[in-house]
């Protein structure tokens, strides 16, 4: 009777031993993954510095050309109010820089997608990180790719309608010195050098506060964890 008790508490003790070890195996197993997975988010964070950086850089570019252009706009503008003085090859040249060198900011998004879909986000533990970068990625890059878009096709609308009707781009010389078509292409120039061109300087330039503020703020977070950024 006693060998018997003493039998089944000792099966009983191993059994509560393998069970508490394999309890313990787990959550170590748990434990590493879930350090892995964080480690995986950091990288994910990292890429997403890089491609931020690189945006920072196209960013600047975009800026200084849009600078350039508020002055072609001008001097377009200048020229149409008073035709007799504008100089055909130098007229010609403008409207196609406006056309063709009209640089938008077109920002990547690979990183940020990659840790949207691998659920790396709450992984990073920061929720005001998390917030910035939700906000310049959902919400200000939305805006930007719609505003981009918006002024491409505005332009093209007055470069290839409007403009066509009254320059001879072949020939390099008025098609009509018509005073309504006249106006009509001045206006549609003074609303894309004001309602966009300047605009979107002001807009590119707000979005480079906020994008060098979330640079700042990954790059000591990373370096928390001892990346070298």
């Amino acid at each position: 009777m006693t060998a018997s008790k003493i039998t089944w508490q000792r099966v009983a003790g191993e059994a509560l031993l393998i069970v508490a070890s394999v309890f313990v195996a787990i959550a170590l197993e748990s434990m590493w993954q879930e350090r892995q997975q964080a480690a995986e988010a950091r990288a994910a964070l990292a890429q997403m510095l890089d491609e931020l950086k690189q945006d920072q850089a196209d960013l600047r570019y975009a800026i200084r050309r849009q600078a350039e252009i508020d002055g072609t706009y001008t001097k377009v503008r200048g020229w149409l109010a008073d035709v007799g003085t504008l100089p055909a090859q130098e007229f010609q040249g403008a409207i196609d820089n406006l056309a063709f060198d009209n640089a938008t900011l077109f920002v990547r998004t690979s990183a940020w997608t990659t840790m949207v879909e691998s659920g790396y986000l709450p992984l990073l533990r920061d929720e005001l990180l998390i917030s910035r970068m939700a906000d310049l990625y959902e919400n200000q890059g939305v805006r930007l790719a719609w505003n981009n878009d918006s002024y491409d096709r505005e332009l093209w609308k007055v470069v290839r309608d409007t403009s066509t009707r009254v320059w001879d781009f072949e020939n390099q010389r008025f098609l009509s010195a018509d005073p309504e078509a006249l106006q009509t292409l001045r206006g549609q120039i003074r609303y894309l050098h004001l309602t966009w061109n300047r605009w979107y300087q002001e807009f590119l330039k707000r979005y480079g506060e906020t994008q060098a503020t979330l640079i700042s703020e990954i790059e000591a977070y990373l370096r928390r964890y001892g990346y070298e950024v």
